[in-house]
């Protein structure tokens, strides 16, 4: 990777992991712990240091990813009530199909989409689905003579209590708890979708035409389940205090803080004891992350030919995981825990180490990948191609000089909201509950609303002036009557 010419038509492996606490890695609170293969890709290829989520909920999100529109365009807006598919709209395995393309999924969708037809491989449905209770991954314990994983659940809030648990009969899998997965860790559910996904490539014949493989973990969304040989001692490693844990979500809008006090209640371990209490919940989210990083670096090592082949790493988006007054998950909001996401990509004659601060979301990867297999970026598409910041670095990227990004709202709330980002300082406007304001220079934890402070009414003003603009060239009405 990064030694030759923009490649035609090549091989491309889009790895997406699920509700990452990147935001909390990337803040240099974590420690020990590492994510050594981003570290890797990012040395060999171009890190987008100010990636962010178009949306940051799993079905909004994903289905962007597969369509390069916003939300407001799809209409599948939040976690559930789908809607049928818009075949004005469609989705990035037809496109690569058509080109050519033998296309693999393997792994969550989550999407609202169906993708029957457009992928091989063993794609969840559009509901975000269980991995550890299908035939395919029984049959995968059996093929390599593993036990059924047995989850030791050390922390919840959920309903379950503390024990152990066979995840192949128990749904303590989608659920606010943290533990270790007892055994082997080639039964996490990430080593068996990358298992999948090997075995898919190497399946290839001749003939067969480039390929395009999507891997879609379901980690490291909580529960945090660490397998055995990668978890340390509940509560045994350094984690020092997320700046704005003991301060409730200040400045934002009143459902926020609820939500943090609902869980904060429920969670004896924040409530009772403090950071001393939560630091070995986010000990466990860590460790999940860094294992399927993990995972990840060895499936890489052991496919041929990959220097050929482009390898971008994301995430939907991120966690809220120990913000705001000790969340736990996230509430319907825009605050940057949720919104900043990890996004690498390596590719032939990419210059290694190029680091990026274009303002980019991972809807802007369906237009990138279909400018890798030499398709033509449909006008209706939403996101910008990232190949001229590949190959020419931000001075060669006529691109967007502010970014827009949507919410409808989470759980029991229902609440329009948008944010828009522009040089240091990011909006959000939610429906109802007024205007934020921060300066993320100064204030990168989003603890000081800015919006009422008469000293910056102009920036205020000029943000809002702005996403009406966004809201006028993305055929937005919600972002222009906000």
């Amino acid at each position: 990777m990064g030694t030759q010419a923009r490649p035609e038509r090549p091989d491309i492996l889009w790895l997406t992991m699920d509700h990452v606490t990147y935001a909390q890695y990337r803040s240099g609170l974590a420690g020990a712990f590492r994510l050594g293969t981003h570290a890797r890709l990012a040395g060999l290829g171009a890190e987008f240091a100010s990636a962010r989520s178009v949306h940051p909920l799993c079905l909004p999100c994903r289905a962007s990813m597969l369509t390069g529109v916003y939300p407001h365009k799809h209409r599948k807006t939040r976690n559930e009530g789908y809607i049928s598919r818009d075949p004005e709209y469609p989705t990035i395995g037809g496109y690569m199909r058509e080109a050519g393309y033998r296309t693999g999924y393997f792994g969550k969708n989550h999407s609202g989409f169906g993708l029957e037809g457009e992928f091989e491989g063993m794609c969840g449905d559009e509901n975000y689905s269980m991995p550890y209770w299908t035939e395919r991954y029984k049959g995968y314990l059996s093929e390599l003579g593993l036990p059924h994983p047995i989850y030791r659940q050390e922390w919840g809030i959920m309903g379950h209590p503390d024990g152990e648990y066979d995840l192949t009969e128990s749904g303590n899998f989608n659920t606010y708890s943290a533990g270790v997965m007892l055994g082997d860790e080639r039964a996490h559910e990430s080593r068996f979708l990358l298992h999948m996904a090997g075995e898919w490539l190497r399946g290839r014949k001749a003939g067969d035409g480039p390929s395009f493989l999507k891997v879609d973990f379901w980690g490291p969304h909580h529960a945090f389940t660490v397998p055995e040989p990668y978890a340390a001692p509940y509560g045994s490693m350094e984690v020092k205090e997320y700046p704005s844990f003991g301060v409730e979500a200040a400045g934002k809008p009143g459902f926020v803080a609820a939500f943090a006090r609902r869980v904060s209640g429920a969670n004896g371990a924040r409530g009772n004891r403090g950071w001393e209490g939560f630091a070995p919940i986010m000990q466990r989210a860590f460790e999940h992350y860094s294992f399927i990083d993990d995972a990840i670096g060895r499936f890489l090592d052991g496919l041929d030919g990959m220097g050929d082949t482009v390898v971008i790493l994301t995430a939907d988006h991120g966690d809220a995981l120990g913000s705001h007054g000790g969340f736990v998950d996230k509430a319907g909001d825009l605050m940057e825990e949720v919104m900043r996401i990890p996004m690498v990509i390596c590719a032939p004659g990419v210059k290694g180490g190029l680091v990026s601060d274009a303002l980019v979301s991972n809807m802007d990867l369906t237009p990138t990948v279909l400018d890798f297999a030499g398709v033509g970026v449909p006008g209706h598409i939403d996101g910008r191609s990232l190949l001229p910041i590949l190959y020419g670095g931000d001075k060669g990227w006529e691109g967007r000089d502010c970014l827009m990004a949507e919410h409808y709202g989470h759980f029991d709330v229902s609440c329009v909201q948008r944010a828009l980002y522009a040089g240091n300082h990011k909006l959000i406007v939610s429906e109802d509950y007024g205007d934020e304001l921060y300066d993320l220079a100064a204030d990168p934890y989003e603890m000081g609303n800015l919006a009422s402070d008469i000293t910056h009414s102009a920036a205020l003003a000029y943000m809002k002036g702005r996403l009406r603009a966004c809201g006028e060239g993305y055929g937005d009405d919600e972002a222009i009557s906000l």
